[in-house]
């Protein structure tokens, strides 16, 4: 869902970024206003943000977070429409005030599917990529739709942008958002006993390598194999650098996961960043294995070369 969002954002401003980009022109050429024209229609931009971020919580009771952002959408391909075809403030205004509504429905609601895909710990690093990616589409957009503006006409290069946005609609709806049951991103204390080390480690000794050994039953394979990929997931996300599950060529019921951490105290800070949604993902894979003892775990340090 995170990567549905982010792409969701960089779509959608990289498009609507043509308003911002040219709508001090379109008063000044268009219009034919000078500061204080151009600071209403600016103003009617806020003046319905306003309005969005008031009536956002009862727009969320009625709509899904894709609709409100494919609602949101079509209101600005009209807004840019109606900026590069119309010379009439009177009609120019109202469709302003809906652009800031607009903007502010889709933006919020693509903020709050970001904060709420992660959990807490990496909540600051989605931000800040959500942000770099919204402030890049408004960026790259600006450049594009000023050059397109100062080489053609201010007319066509809105238009371009109303035909990009509507055109790009379908595909973006294939990204969804906040759709469905959110996984549980609460904290979970990990129910493993603190691992036993034949001597005490540095913080910063490794890499170390974790290997989990799970006997199943071979016709549970497909099951096993789906489920465990999903893990794969949680690992990354947590700090593992790299990952691997692997089938015993003589024996199909044994495999094998592996995980390297680049130190020994990012491995304990990944056991702290467990979730009861990743503990639900970590006891289906578990429900598979046979035997009266859990999954056997082994943690390897890398054996760094000693000098005489």
């Amino acid at each position: 869902m995170l990567q549905a969002a982010f792409m969701r954002t960089l779509i959608f401003t990289l498009f609507v970024s043509a308003v911002w980009a040219l709508l001090a022109v379109v008063a000044r050429n268009d219009l034919h206003q000078g500061a204080m024209g151009y600071g209403i229609l600016n103003g009617s931009m806020g003046f319905g943000a306003v309005i969005g971020a008031t009536n956002l919580p009862r727009v969320r009771r009625v709509l899904s977070a894709d609709k409100i952002i494919a609602l949101s959408t079509g209101v600005f391909v009209a807004t840019l429409a109606v900026l590069a075809l119309v010379k009439v403030p009177l009609i120019i205004i109202p469709m302003l005030i809906a652009g800031g509504f607009a903007w502010t429905s889709a933006m919020s609601t693509l903020n709050l599917a970001v904060q709420m895909s992660v959990p807490a710990w990496v909540q600051a690093r989605a931000l800040g990529a959500y942000q770099m990616i919204f402030a890049g589409g408004m960026a790259l957009g600006g450049v594009i739709w000023g050059y397109i503006a100062e080489h053609v006409s201010t007319s066509k290069s809105l238009m371009c942008a109303a035909v990009g946005l509507a055109v790009t609609l379908p595909w973006s709806l294939r990204f969804h958002v906040l759709r469905g049951v959110q996984p549980d991103f609460s904290p979970h204390l990990y129910s493993l006993p603190e691992p036993k080390l034949a001597t005490e480690r540095e913080d910063s000794d490794g890499p170390v390598r974790v290997s989990i050994e799970y006997h199943i039953d071979p016709k549970d394979y497909a099951a096993f194999a789906k489920a465990i990929h999903q893990l794969r997931d949680v690992r990354l996300r947590d700090g593992a650098i790299r990952w691997g599950v692997y089938q015993d060529a003589l024996d199909p019921g044994h495999l094998n996961e592996t995980f390297v951490t680049e130190s020994w105290l990012e491995y304990l800070r990944q056991r702290e960043r467990f979730t009861a949604s990743d503990l639900a993902t970590r006891d289906r894979v578990w429900s598979f294995h046979r035997g009266n003892e859990p999954p056997r775990i082994s943690h390897m340090f890398y054996a760094k070369e000693v000098s005489d």
